[in-house]
Order: C-alpha cells, then structure tokens, then sequence
C-alpha cells in the first residue's frame, strides 16, 4: 500500500506560539516555484538513480500506488521518518517555529534543576533557547535528556525546528533547493536496493551532499537580522562592560 500524503506532526500542547501558520519567526514565508508533493519527491528521486519516474494513482493525484519496486522501496524510507531526517540536517528557516513554553508542575526532576519541560511532539531540533520573549539572551544552564528538558526556570522562549504540518511538514512552503536536497536524500537511500549499482549510489550521495549545501545557503540569506556583536576595539574602549555601550534598543540594529 502507497503512504499517505504527508500528515505527521501536531501542535506542541501548554505553549503559545508567536508566528502563525508557515511563519519562520520574523524571516517571512519562502514559496517554493512548485509546491513539492510526495509523488513529486518519489520522481525526483527516481530520476536521480535512472529509474522510471511513477505514475500519479489519478490525474492530479500527489501520490502513487503503482506496483513497483521502487514506490515499495520509498515508501519505506517516507514510512521511517525519511522528511523528518532531512529536517534535522539544518537549522531551516522555513520550518522555524517560536514558542512561550512553559514547565510542566507534574514531572519532578529527581535532582539538579528544579524544572522540567517535555519536549513538543513537533520538535526536531533546537535553534534557540531564551530566558527572554525578544530572544536576546540565551539560556546557559540546562540538560536534556531524552524527551525531557531542565532547567532552573519556569518559563522559557524556544525556536526550533519543526515537524508540525504548518511548518517543516507544510510542503508548500519548501525552497527549491530544500526539495532537490530531499529527492537526493531518498535517492540515495534507495539506489542500491533499486540499481545494485554502488558507483552510483556514491556519486548519488555526492550530489546529495551538493544539495544540502546550497539549501542551507538559500535558507540562510532568509534569516532575520541579528544586532552586530561589539568588536574587541569597542569592548576595551569600553573596559569590557556588559550592557548597551549606546544606550539604544538592544532588540533594533539602530537604538
């Protein structure tokens, strides 16, 4: 049986998201040129190995159920978190998601830090921890382990990436190069299984690689501004205080 169109990830429960639906946190939405779909991923991938690309289950349709060996062998790598494992490669701007997360008063930590969170079923990986709603001053003291995080507080200012369907699973608001990144990511996982080739499963994963390489570039010319950190000869003109040396908004490039 074909995989289900891509459904996976929910809304993290005792949090209050700031960024609506395919927002990345203040960098704005990035539309891909084509809306990626699984059928769309699947034939990427099949052109990469130099299989036949497969025929949509009815016209329009954005998956297929057409019996080859090749939709078995990605439906299994989509069916073992193939997505969320290209998620985890980078820091995407795309699929960033912000939070007031708060601790939860029924886990209590055995020792050490006082507070526990459990981490939202949406989380692939962090990109910021704060102690602050304008996430200006990150957390330093923490642990994580497992699906749990600690810490001494009781409430904290998270970004991550996320898995939920209007973030990092919305496939409408995938760069172009993320999707090549992930069509080659599949191709690779299942070019032996379809090719027996190893020469070219290797130069598969080469291109791979490429591919990853350029998504991050992309994605990083969509990051917000962040306010320039004071250079060594402003640091000891000022005798290395902490603080605002201008006396200006902290949160604004010009105070």
């Amino acid at each position: 049986m074909a995989a289900p169109p891509f459904t996976f990830g929910v809304s993290p429960f005792g949090s209050a998201g700031f960024g609506g639906p395919g927002s990345s946190g203040g960098s704005g939405p990035v539309v891909a040129g084509l809306t990626a779909t699984q059928l769309s991923i699947y034939n990427g991938a099949c052109t990469a190995i130099g299989e036949r690309v497969l025929t949509p289950a009815s016209p329009g349709a954005s998956y297929s159920t057409e019996v080859r060996e090749s939709r078995r062998a990605l439906d299994d790598v989509w069916n073992r978190g193939g997505v969320r494992a290209c998620l985890s490669m980078g820091l995407w701007n795309f699929a960033a998601r912000g939070i007031q997360w708060n601790y939860d008063p029924d886990i209590t930590p055995p020792f050490g830090y006082q507070c526990a969170y459990q981490l939202p079923a949406d989380w692939v990986r962090w990109m910021m921890v704060c102690v602050d709603p304008y996430m200006g001053s990150p957390l330093l003291q923490y642990t994580d382990e497992g699906s749990y995080f600690f810490c001494d507080l009781q409430m904290l200012w998270v970004r991550y990436v996320s898995s939920d369907t209007n973030f990092g699973a919305n496939m409408a608001m995938w760069p172009d190069n993320f999707q090549r990144y992930v069509e080659y990511y599949f191709a690779e996982a299942i070019c032996i299984r379809i090719t027996g080739d190893e020469k070219k499963r290797a130069d598969v994963e080469r291109r791979r690689d490429v591919a990853l390489k350029k998504a991050k570039s992309t994605d990083a010319m969509n990051e917000s501004t962040a306010m320039i950190p004071a250079g060594a000869w402003r640091q000891a003109r000022h005798g290395r205080r902490g603080g605002n040396w201008d006396h200006g908004n902290p949160y604004q490039l010009i105070g």
